[in-house]
């Protein structure tokens, strides 16, 4: 028999009796009895602790307390709704009965059933309670010991009465509602007029202690906005905005900033211009461009209209950085000359130094080395002059390119102690510049390997400082980097990155959807015309003449690599026709380099210099051996395997098949036979070609432990080889498998029956 008692929490004392009876007895026979309580109504049965207190020395009595729901458990349950489950998790805490109220009821904030429910538990509380209640409401997320003591007058029953109606918990930081549902519940069933009231006497609370205690700028804001307390809100949502933008929080401080506008009306033009200013920069760094610009727009309008000539130029050139990296290239100068306008013949100032310093850096090519030297050279000085590190940092950075046109070491020398200088005065944003630039200045000078290097430290000091708008953007440098040196492991991984990131910069998601494009063509992976397609459905602008050329050339060889002769044709010539309007020589013998490899007409020239041209030339053996030289080691295997020689082709093969590019090895190996060479390395075995992935049996192996749960040491422990070749093989098999994660790649293979061998 299994006897089973529901809810006794709700039992008289003569049924506890009979409880704690059978209990002792119960393991005298072949019976089972289970009973259920909830343990937060303990507290209205004072019986139900002395009955486990009876019963805690009994053998054979087990107490199974029931964990809330975890969040992967929510995810289950929320797996075929628009409902985000960590939130669903945040808001009930796990309570499988809030769960199931909020599925039942996903429009509400709070379901009916569920505020029935908690204010229903306070029923019968006493003023004094139903004050504590009213007030950790409104003190998210917790209201300390000493806030209830200052801004109520009860006694320790009124919170043990809270607590024991499994309404309140009290943690080490104070006392607050067991579920946010709870909470929310009891906020919305406030009066406004209360509400109201209780904002302002915590508020108060807050601010007087505030001189002895680290109170943040944040909590004192939402008290005053919620108290309706405009010079409050316009004295602490700025502080808190900075705050937040200190800690990388961008977000939060746009939200600061939007909070202080809503009461700014009163304000001066200057002031709120002030304001709109910080906003916007928040929104710029948080990678939220399109609002960055509409509300520097109105800080503009503002300068403009208090006749602030030096704070209007300030403006424009904030404007013109946002532009330039939306890219409108055009606006971005319109607003840097008119910004120049009006700081020309000015006195010293740090708006003219801003000003200087970005007219050196988006008219670098046009005005000469020496002007530019002058202007950036100038603004580090004013940046100095006027305290402002920040433009000294950026004035630095943009010298260090000045100097590196004639001297890369000492230009690499200066963007270093510009770092160092960033780093040591705290301006975290003017240093994630800084070594993205660094970044840029070594691929400009065709030193990959040493720009993928920064590449990485770059994006190693974006992730420790929060820089999230430079970090994706040197993981789009990283990503085309490690392509370019054949590290397409490093790519791929470059390219997720940026893939699972939120935020909308359009040319590194269009970056790395290209090199993402040539990474499945160039190992002959499926997929390489989705991935480009996708590139070109990101929309970048049409003045991103840089980007539009790294697609038409992906474009190029991807139907080189699929022998598709007419698509590349029509491409290329297109192509190459725009770039002639341009006047873009490097553009055109770098689309020509794909046309002659397919065996089309080249239709243009190139420089001595440029391997590109030299391929273009017929000089084959001259441009494998200036690719090596750039460090592009896949376009140098291509021209090595057009000198047709033996050597050159066995060359040829070594460098391909140590990227894993597939395809390119074929036909290097096709030419190798028809030259009537025989006994070549017909690289993976037969088993790994016949397998439903592709994978060789270590990977195989690999995989099988992975669906055991191991971790990459484990594994390596297991197979007794190193955990670095662990980490290859793993990474071989998500790419082969195509999957994001080493859990997606397990179903995938379980799904393909993948992990037989």
């Amino acid at each position: 028999t299994v006897l089973v008692l529901e809810d006794i929490h709700w039992a008289d004392e003569a049924t506890l009796d009979v409880v704690r009876l059978l209990a002792r007895r119960m393991d005298r026979t072949s019976n089972l009895l289970v009973c259920t309580f909830r343990s937060v109504e303990l507290g209205r049965n004072g019986a139900i602790p002395t009955l486990l207190g009876d019963l805690a020395t009994v053998r054979n009595i087990h107490r199974l307390d029931l964990a809330p729901l975890s969040v992967a458990a929510v995810a289950a349950l929320t797996a075929d709704r628009l409902l985000d489950a960590g939130v669903v998790h945040a808001r009930t805490g796990g309570n499988p009965f809030f769960v199931h109220e909020v599925l039942a009821d996903p429009g509400s904030e709070v379901p009916t059933t569920v505020r029935d429910l908690v204010l229903g538990r306070a029923a019968g509380l006493t003023r004094g309670a139903a004050d504590v209640l009213d007030l950790v409401a409104v003190s998210t997320p917790v209201a300390e010991a000493w806030l209830v003591d200052t801004v109520l007058n009860v006694g320790s029953g009124d919170i043990e009465s809270c607590v024991a109606a499994g309404l309140l918990v009290v943690g080490v930081s104070g006392l607050g509602y067991r579920h946010e549902l709870s909470r929310v519940a009891f906020e919305r069933s406030l009066s406004p007029v209360r509400r109201a009231e209780m904002h302002r006497r915590v508020l108060a609370a807050l601010e007087a202690r505030a001189a002895d205690m680290s109170i943040d700028a944040a909590r004192l804001a939402h008290h005053a906005e919620a108290a309706d307390d405009v010079a409050a809100v316009l004295r602490f949502a700025p502080r808190a905005a900075g705050e937040a933008s200190a800690f990388g929080a961008f977000r939060e401080s746009a939200a600061q900033y939007a909070r202080a506008l809503r009461y700014a009306g009163r304000l001066g033009d200057g002031q709120r211009a002030d304001l709109l200013e910080g906003c916007s920069r928040a929104h710029y760094l948080a990678d939220d461009q399109v609002e960055a610009i509409r509300v520097i727009r109105e800080a503009i309008e503002l300068r403009r209209a208090e006749g602030n000539r030096l704070g209007e130029a300030r403006a424009l050139v904030e404007l013109a950085g946002y532009l330039d990296c939306r890219g409108f290239l055009s606006e971005a100068s319109a607003a840097t000359e008119r910004a120049r306008h009006l700081v020309e013949g000015d006195e010293p100032s740090v708006q003219r130094g801003w000003v200087l310093e970005y007219n050196a850096r988006r008219f670098g090519p046009s005005i000469g080395l020496a002007e530019r030297h002058l202007l950036v050279t100038e603004a580090v000085e004013l940046g100095r002059c006027f305290g402002d590190q920040a433009l000294v940092v950026n004035a630095m950075v943009t010298l260090g390119h000045v100097i590196a046109v004639d001297d890369y070491g000492s230009g690499q020398e200066l963007l270093a102690e510009a770092l160092r200088h960033a780093v040591q005065v705290g301006v975290l944003e003017p240093g994630a510049r800084t070594l993205n630039n660094q970044v840029c200045m070594a691929a400009a000078a065709h030193r990959r390997a040493e720009a993928l290097t920064f590449s990485a430290q770059a994006i190693s000091y974006c992730s420790n400082h929060t820089q999230d708008l430079w970090r994706i953007n040197a993981l789009a440098l990283g990503c085309r980097l490690a392509l370019d040196v054949g590290d397409f492991d490093r790519a791929a991984e470059y390219c997720a990155g940026i893939r699972d990131d939120p935020r909308e910069s359009p040319w590194p998601h269009h970056e790395s959807l290209v090199v993402l494009a040539l990474i499945r063509s160039r190992r002959g992976d499926p997929g390489a015309l989705d991935a480009w397609q996708r590139a070109v459905a990101v929309g970048v602008s049409p003045e991103e003449t840089a980007a539009l050329t790294d697609l038409a050339a992906a474009a190029a060889e991807i139907a080189w690599t699929e022998r598709r002769f007419d698509d590349l044709a029509d491409v290329t010539e297109t192509a190459i026709a725009e770039a002639r309007m341009r006047d873009d020589q490097a553009t055109c013998t770098r689309l020509a380099f794909w046309r002659v490899l397919g065996g089309l007409e080249p239709m243009v020239q190139g420089r001595d210099d440029d391997p590109y041209a030299l391929a273009v030339a017929g000089e084959w053996g001259q441009a494998a051996a200036a690719f090596d030289a750039r460090e592009l080691p896949y376009e140098a295997a291509l021209s090595r395997g057009e000198v047709g020689t033996e050597e050159a082709l066995r060359n040829a093969v070594a460098q391909l098949r140590s990227m894993g590019a597939s395809p390119a090895t074929k036909l290097m190996h096709a030419r190798l036979r028809r030259l009537g060479v025989r006994g070549l390395d017909r690289g993976p075995r037969v088993a790994t070609q016949q397998h439903a992935a592709g994978l060789t049996e270590r990977e195989v192996e690999v995989l099988a432990l992975l669906g055991e749960g191991l971790r990459n040491a484990d594994v390596a422990d297991r197979l007794v080889i190193s955990p670095r070749t662990v980490d290859h093989h793993v990474a071989a098999v998500m790419r082969k498998l195509g999957a994001r994660t080493r859990g997606e790649a397990v179903a995938r293979a379980v799904e393909i029956n993948a992990l037989v061998r």
